[in-house]
């Protein structure tokens, strides 16, 4: 459930993203009914930055509060992790990262992603994708690939983004420790509401899985900024 943890710093409002020296957090609570609630959080230091690299400095947390019988490995125990990341823009959005963790937990990978608005009649419409291959060396040699892409309506009532949406979810891993592959349509709503570098969402879906994987409902809380 990890495909957030490195996203892009603003794509959720289509504005550029820049890596910046500094402070930056990123946590987001998942809720899945068969495995309860899952939390992902990074507090990072930016102490070098020159484009298209930065290099940082984190502390990461990791929490859940339900194990499951069928339960991946990734998520297995609660964990707090010292981090020594670095990430290079190779081009556009297109992002290469490393990052050494404490607790067997080293990742690797590259992301990438983007949204764009455009009116349909007098409808402020989007769309949206985001991808990642990402490979954790203590698990497995090969990458956990995850793509997904939005298509919805975009309202701004009262300075809040309300999303509505259609999604096509897709992920592939090499093992059952990291995660099963996965084909999902999903019909959810997204709240997003930014103030100065902050910016907090929620997102509620409902998910239609392929396969003998039963669908269900999930919700994402994130909160992301820098200082």
């Amino acid at each position: 459930m990890f495909i957030l943890s490195l996203t892009l710093c603003a794509s959720q409002l289509a504005q550029p993203c820049a890596f910046a020296q500094g402070g930056e957090l990123y946590s987001e609570t998942t809720y899945v009914p068969q495995y309860g609630l899952l939390s992902d959080s990074q507090l990072r230091f930016v102490f070098w930055n020159q484009e298209p690299g930065a290099l940082y400095v984190a502390a990461a947390l990791q929490r859940q509060d339900k194990t499951s019988t069928d339960q991946d490995d990734l998520y297995s125990e609660n964990l707090a992790m010292v981090v020594l990341g670095t990430r290079i823009r190779v081009w556009e959005s297109l992002t290469a990262f490393i990052e050494l963790r404490t607790e067997e937990r080293s990742r690797g990978g590259f992301y990438a992603g983007n949204m764009w608005q455009y009116p349909v009649a007098d409808k402020n419409m989007f769309s949206e994708f985001y991808g990642e291959a990402i490979i954790l060396p203590s698990f497995h040699n090969d990458p956990v690939s995850t793509f997904w892409f939005k298509q919805g309506l975009r309202f701004n009532p009262s300075g809040i983004f309300l999303d509505p949406y259609l999604e096509v979810y897709l992920r592939r891993s090499p093992t059952p420790d990291l995660g099963r592959d996965t084909d999902q349509a999903r019909v959810g709503l997204r709240t997003l509401h930014s103030q100065g570098a902050w910016t907090a969402g929620l997102l509620i879906y409902q998910s239609y899985a392929a396969g003998d994987e039963p669908n269900h409902e999930e919700a994402l809380l994130f909160i992301a900024g820098g200082f």
